[in-house]
C-alpha cells in the first residue's frame, strides 16, 4: 500500500477496535477522574480544591500529583455532552488515533516502515487495554508521541511551525502528565547532535508552559504540587514487600508489551 491507503487503513483499525468498547463501564480510576471533571465546572481555576476518597484516605485532591489538562478535557465533555460512558469513550478516541498515527511518521522517519509498528502499538496489551478508559496513561502518552514526532521533523527539516507546534504539543504533554518532563531532554538532545544548536531554544515554550502551572500551583496551594510525585510513589512503597512489588509489576507492563509482539516475527 502507498503511505495515503496505509493511514487510511490504520485510522479505520483503530477506530473499529475502540469503538468494540464504546459503552464499557467506568472502572479502576475512571470514577476519581470523573470527580475531578466534574468539580472543575464548578470551579475552572482550582481543579483540586475538592475531598477525594483514594486508596482508604479522604483528603483535599492536593494529594495527587498528576497534572489536570485531561481532567479540564472531561470537565468539557460533561459539561457540554454529559457523562455516559458511550460519550465519554467517543471523545477519548481522538486519543489512540494521534499515537497511532505519530508512531506511523515517527517510524517513517528512521526505518522508512511505519505501518507495522503502528499495528504493535494498536494492539499490544498494555496500550490496546488501556485505550479502553478515561485515565490519563494513552492521552498523555500519545501528546508526548505527537510533540516528539513534530519535533524531530521540524529539526530535520528546518520547520519552524512545526518546531513552535511541538514545543505547544510538549507542553501539553507535560500538563496531561508530569512524567512527560523527560520529552524536554530530548527536544535538547537530538537538534545537538544534528549541530543545530539553535533550535534547542524552542525547549524554552515548553519551560515557559511548565513556570506558568508552577506559579498557578504556588498561589493557590503554596507548593509546586507535581514536586510531590516522588513522596507519593514512596508513601506507596513504605514496605519492603511493596518495593518488591515495584519492580515486578513494571517488567510485567513492559513484558507485555515487548514481547508479545515477537510473535509476528519470522524465525
Amino acid at each position: 500500500m502507498d503511505k495515503n491507503k496505509e493511514i487510511v487503513v490504520l485510522n479505520l483499525i483503530v477506530i473499529l477496535g475502540m469503538l468494540i468498547f464504546l459503552n464499557k463501564a467506568y472502572h479502576v480510576d475512571d470514577p476519581a477522574f470523573l470527580y475531578f471533571g466534574r468539580h472543575i465546572i464548578e470551579q475552572p481555576s482550582d481543579p483540586y480544591n475538592f475531598v477525594l476518597s483514594w486508596g482508604g484516605k479522604e483528603e483535599i485532591a492536593t494529594f495527587i500529583p498528576d497534572t489536570p489538562l485531561i481532567y479540564y478535557y472531561i470537565s468539557f465533555v460533561i459539561n457540554f455532552f454529559g457523562e455516559k460512558e458511550w460519550i465519554m469513550h467517543s471523545f477519548y478516541l481522538i486519543f489512540p488515533i494521534i499515537a497511532a498515527n505519530s508512531m506511523y511518521f515517527l517510524f517513517r522517519r528512521f526505518i522508512k516502515i511505519g505501518f507495522l509498528p503502528s499495528l504493535l502499538l494498536i494492539f499490544s496489551p498494555t496500550f490496546f487495554i488501556m485505550s479502553h478508559n478515561i485515565m490519563l496513561d494513552v492521552p498523555s502518552f500519545a501528546l508526548f508521541l505527537a510533540a516528539l514526532t513534530f519535533f524531530i521533523h521540524g529539526v530535520d527539516k528546518n520547520n519552524h511551525s512545526f518546531l513552535v507546534l511541538s514545543s505547544i504539543i510538549a507542553g501539553m504533554s507535560f500538563l496531561a502528565k508530569p512524567t512527560n518532563i523527560v520529552i524536554f531532554g530530548l527536544m535538547l538532545i537530538y537538534p545537538f547532535f544534528k549541530k543545530k544548536y539553535k533550535l534547542m531554544l524552542y525547549t524554552l515554550i515548553p519551560l515557559f508552559i511548565v513556570s506558568l502551572w508552577s506559579m498557578h500551583n504556588v498561589y493557590f496551594y503554596g507548593r509546586v504540587l507535581f514536586f510531590d510525585i516522588a513522596s507519593f510513589f514512596a508513601e506507596k512503597a513504605s514496605s519492603a514487600q511493596k518495593i518488591l512489588a515495584q519492580p515486578i509489576y513494571q517488567l510485567s507492563a513492559i513484558g507485555g508489551a515487548t514481547v508479545f509482539p515477537l510473535i509476528f516475527l519470522k524465525p
